[in-house]
């Protein structure tokens, strides 16, 4: 077994490179240049791009990383290095300060580095998401859900760039990371959804005056005082105020880490307790509504109305008919067109509706300059 384990610690000592967080620092100052991603046991750093996909910086840098607990508590970066050297070149002399040559490990189990080596170096498909991952998929959920019932969505932002794990075991960097989680989750809570939530339920409220978990907790009186979602959101408060409010006691030694991760894991089972609620209130369950606005999003969009005198014009004829039998398939060939695909409704009162495809691509290929015809023999 030593053996193994020796093995497998020459082979990462090739491909991955460890080095001191303090390395992000100046990143996380240049949110206007570079992206940085963190969860529980992985993180991602990348240029920003524009909408052609050039870093608006013009220098390179992709860069993804596990954490690997020191002796002391700490954690130090556990850096893929092709991503360091093919694929950030220009950054390499930077972290070459920060790199730590003779690092010593603690001797308990490091589930947290486990997981990121199983997942990318030993490609394994068994290894769960972190909480921030489940935190963002449930607010998508939620507002999926709430946007298909009340036509807003509950939570005014779908993410938090800004939210990171902290960058440091003390004190100031767990209550700076609950800082940006309460923008995300808490002043983030849009307060006319929730009174939207209230009007469906029958509810008359006044919500104007409070603060947003006052306003949620008047519009779901089935949940109680005691829920896990309360005593999550409290925690997260109170963290924050130490963050933000007066002048904070000098920073002391904690495990920011491991516990900003219980806090947070304690919010998405919150969260999901919100999502069973709103689901019973809003009477559907949150992923239908989540594929139904999936399926949405390839809906055409409709521009401008039609010329009166086109055929299309004559849909509003069809609402309020019932749908007797409907006939669909491939339309039947016609020279000179391409094979489409068609539909008929027949209707209850004898009218009937034809549907199929077009394309003018025929035409397209006719006009353009640019595609040379070849000569028919």
């Amino acid at each position: 077994m030593a053996n193994r384990i020796n093995e497998k610690e020459a082979f990462y000592a090739k491909i991955v490179g460890f080095f001191d967080q303090r390395v992000l620092a100046s990143y996380r100052s240049e949110p206007d240049r570079y992206v940085l991603k963190t969860d529980h046991f992985e993180g991602h750093l990348q240029a920003v791009v524009d909408d052609d996909g050039v870093p608006v910086a013009a220098d390179r840098i992709d860069i993804r990383f596990g954490y690997r607990t020191c002796a002391s508590g700490d954690l130090a970066l556990a850096v893929f290095l092709p991503d360091l050297f093919e694929k950030s070149s220009t950054h390499v002399q930077q972290w070459t300060a920060y790199h730590l040559k003779s690092p010593e490990w603690t001797t308990e189990l490091d589930k947290r580095f486990e997981m990121w080596t199983a997942r990318y170096l030993e490609g394994s498909w068994s290894i769960e998401n972190g909480p921030r991952y489940h935190l963002e998929d449930t607010v998508e959920v939620i507002n999926a859900l709430c946007l298909e019932v009340v036509e807003h969505t509950l939570f005014q932002f779908t993410s938090n760039p800004a939210l990171n794990f902290p960058s440091a075991q003390n004190t100031h960097a767990y209550q700076d990371a609950h800082k940006e989680l309460y923008g995300y989750v808490i002043d983030g809570l849009d307060k006319q959804t929730i009174q939207r939530i209230a009007t469906h339920q029958g509810l008359t409220i006044n919500v104007s005056s409070d603060k947003t978990l006052k306003a949620l907790t008047k519009a779901l009186p089935t949940l109680p005082p005691g829920s896990v979602l309360w005593r999550a959101l409290g925690k997260v408060s109170t963290e924050r105020r130490n963050a933000g409010h007066g002048v904070r006691p000098s920073a002391q030694r904690f495990p920011a880490f491991e516990e900003f991760t219980n806090d947070l894991e304690t919010v998405v089972t919150g969260l999901r307790e919100l999502l069973t609620t709103l689901e019973n209130v809003l009477g559907i369950s949150g992923e239908r509504a989540r594929k139904r606005q999936q399926a949405k999003a390839w809906l055409p969009r409709i521009d401008r109305p039609p010329m009166a005198h086109y055929a299309i014009a004559q849909l509003s004829t069809i609402v309020g008919k019932t749908v007797e039998r409907v006939e669909f398939g491939f339309c039947e060939h016609r020279e000179g067109t391409h094979e489409s695909e068609g539909m008929i409704l027949h209707f209850t009162d004898g009218s009937i509706l034809g549907i199929d495809t077009g394309s003018n691509a025929c035409n397209v290929a006719q006009n353009s300059p640019q595609i040379q015809r070849s000569p028919t023999r």
